[in-house]
C-alpha cells in the first residue's frame, strides 16, 4: 500500500483522472466481453432447449427448429442491446468524471467497491475457461483499488 500511495503522490490530478478512466474502460471491456462470450454460447443455449424438451413433451412439439433459431437471435440481440446500453452509460459517466462531477465520482467509487468482490469471483471462476479472462479481471481489481485510493487521496480533501 505504501508503494501505491507513493505512485499516486507522483501523479497530478489530470494524470490520475486519465489513468483511472483508462483502467475503468479496460475493466468495462473485460466484463462486457466476458458477459457476451458466456451468454452468447450456442452450445449452452441448445443444451437448455434440449432439457426443456425432455422435461415437457409439449415443449418439444411447440419448438420448431426455425422458432429455436429466432429465439436464439432474440436472446443475442437483447444481450447486445443491454451491453451497448451499459457501455454508453459508462462512457457518459467517464466523461462527467473527467469534468470532476461529484455524481460521477461517487458513482464510480460505489461501483468500484461493488466490482472488486465481483471481479475476484469472476476471476477465480473464469480461470477454467481461459486464464486470460482471469488476468483481465485481476487487472480490473488493481484498477479499482487504485481508483478508490486515488479518489480518497486526490479528489476528496
Amino acid at each position: 500500500m505504501v508503494d501505491m500511495k507513493k505512485f499516486l503522490d507522483e501523479l497530478d490530478k489530470k494524470q490520475f483522472l486519465s489513468l483511472s478512466i483508462i483502467l475503468g474502460a479496460f475493466s468495462d471491456a473485460v466484463l462486457l466481453g466476458y458477459l457476451y462470450v458466456r451468454f452468447s454460447n450456442r452450445d449452452i443455449f441448445n443444451l437448455i432447449i434440449d432439457q426443456m424438451k425432455k422435461a415437457d413433451p409439449q415443449v418439444k412439439q411447440a419448438l420448431a427448429p426455425e422458432y429455436v433459431e429466432q429465439l436464439f437471435m432474440l436472446m443475442i440481440n437483447s444481450l447486445i442491446l443491454m451491453l451497448v446500453f451499459v457501455a454508453i452509460l459508462h462512457i457518459i459517466i467517464y466523461f462527467l468524471y473527467s469534468r470532476e462531477s461529484k455524481f460521477a465520482t461517487h458513482y464510480l467509487k460505489l461501483y468500484s467497491y461493488c466490482a472488486i468482490p465481483g471481479f475476484a469471483l469472476l476471476g477465480l471462476s473464469s480461470f477454467s475457461i481461459s486464464p486470460l479472462w482471469s488476468v483481465g479481471f485481476f487487472i480490473g481489481i488493481v484498477g479499482y483499488v487504485l481508483f478508490i485510493k486515488g479518489i480518497n487521496q486526490k479528489l476528496v480533501k
